[in-house]
């Protein structure tokens, strides 16, 4: 999903590429804004401070931006949803804006669930069998075992991660539990 990401990304085409999954709603937003977390927070000040306001000078570190025309990313998983109830799946209920954002988006219709909703959104999100990133089971469930500790490695980024790192805005709306 990562690669397809980027590869949509990198056309430039339209304002949004979402991705819409079958599988309570998240939805996540990438936005193309302004992020220092990964580039400017950790530059030296390179202004001045002074005992007055007036003698001071403000420095501002340098931001990481989206390349010009990137587009937002909307991504959709509908836990405990099947086919039938998106209308951009064929399905009989009427979802006219889902339906606007998946015609200019990427849909996927070979994701594998896990019996839980907790694992399938890591799953989603890192790109990765759930046990590889520490949900074998329910956040909320987390075991002291391998796959099960609620405890995702460093070398498991979430796709927000890498959009991070291009200076998109991350946002999650929905149910989201993954505690530990």
């Amino acid at each position: 999903m990562l690669d397809m990401l980027r590869e949509k990304m990198g056309t430039g085409l339209g304002k949004t590429a979402s991705s819409l999954s079958v599988g309570s709603l998240l939805a996540t937003g990438f936005a193309p804004a302004v992020s220092a977390r990964e580039k400017g927070s950790h530059q030296e000040f390179k202004g001045k401070i002074a005992r007055s306001y007036e003698e001071s000078q403000e420095w501002w570190p340098e931001q990481v931006r989206p390349p010009e025309g990137a587009p937002n990313v909307i991504i959709f998983l509908l836990d405990d949803v099947g086919f039938a109830q998106i209308g951009s799946f064929g399905g009989l209920i009427d979802t006219p804006n889902i339906d606007k954002l998946a015609e200019n988006g990427l849909r996927f219709n070979n994701f594998h669930t896990t019996a839980l909703s907790s694992p399938s959104r890591a799953t989603l999100m890192a790109g990765r069998n759930p046990h590889s990133i520490g949900l074998g089971s329910h956040a909320l469930t987390a075991m002291g075992f391998p796959g099960y500790n609620a405890i995702v490695p460093d070398t498991a980024k979430s796709v927000a991660n890498y959009l991070q790192e291009q200076g998109y805005v991350n946002y999650v709306l929905g149910k989201w539990d993954h505690t530990p």
